[in-house]
């Protein structure tokens, strides 16, 4: 009886070792199948945490293969203009995130860049028609030619980006740019990925690829509640007088 229980103690025992390596062995296949899938991509390490799946599915679709990350410098101007007689400008930093990728690949023996913008709102914006994204470079890179931009919305932080529509990209010897009719959309929280081709300038005075991200929102002015209800009470005098003439019009008669 003793020998049996012992057996039984045993094949349970084995059974729990058995149960805990798997799970450690997964533990670990996850975080190398993770890193793996990270790694994928070209970018530096500290930049991983920026590159959600859509900007990874961009990236992978839209970039050789053989690409490799190249250092760059960024700085931005994001303003909202007012429409009225003060046209009064405000600093929208505080609504907008946005990255500048750049990789290099090897094309017929030459030097080939790509640089991929990622720009979306963080807080509630709902874009204009008359709004305007543009992406300068310095001399260092000689723009040639658009690649393809998409639009994502949402209507909360915590759901996932959707795809919109493709945007339609116009590339300029020193700049590319989105209009408004491109970026116009009536969701909450909007997101453009785009990218455009250059080549190396022949003798630039820049070292490194440099960017300046322009965007202006263009807010339409809203009409005051008062000179609404000031226009209601207008009409429904002048219907009241139009009314009383009516009336007495037919008691004349």
């Amino acid at each position: 009886m003793n020998n049996y229980i012992n057996y039984k103690f045993r094949i349970k025992k084995r059974i729990l070792i058995f149960v805990l390596l798997s799970s450690i062995c997964m533990v670990f296949y996850n975080r190398e199948a993770k890193a793996k899938t990270v790694s994928d991509i070209p970018i530096p390490a500290e930049y991983t945490p920026e590159v959600d799946e859509s900007l990874k599915a961009y990236i992978n679709g839209n970039i050789p293969k053989d690409a490799v990350w190249v250092n760059s410098d960024t700085k931005s101007n994001f303003i909202q203009i007012s429409s009225g007689r003060d046209n009064q400008k405000r600093n929208l930093e505080d609504k907008i995130k946005s990255m500048v990728y750049t990789f290099s690949s090897k094309e017929n023996g030459e030097t080939v860049y790509y640089t991929v913008l990622d720009f979306y709102f963080t807080q509630k914006l709902k874009t204009s028609k008359k709004d305007l994204l543009e992406l300068h470079t310095n001399d260092f890179l000689r723009p040639v030619s658009p690649g393809k931009g998409i639009w994502l919305v949402r209507d909360k932080t915590e759901e996932d980006w959707t795809v919109e529509k493709e945007a339609y990209i116009i590339v300029n010897l020193s700049f590319a740019s989105v209009y408004g009719n491109q970026m116009y959309h009536k969701q909450n929280y909007s997101r453009i990925i785009m990218s455009f081709k250059s080549f190396e300038n022949p003798n630039p005075e820049t070292a490194l690829p440099g960017y300046i991200i322009n965007y202006t929102h263009q807010k339409e002015p809203a009409l005051p509640v008062a000179a609404i209800c000031v226009v209601i009470i207008l009409l429904m005098v002048f219907f009241g007088y139009l009314y009383l003439r009516f009336c007495r019009s037919n008691s004349n008669k």
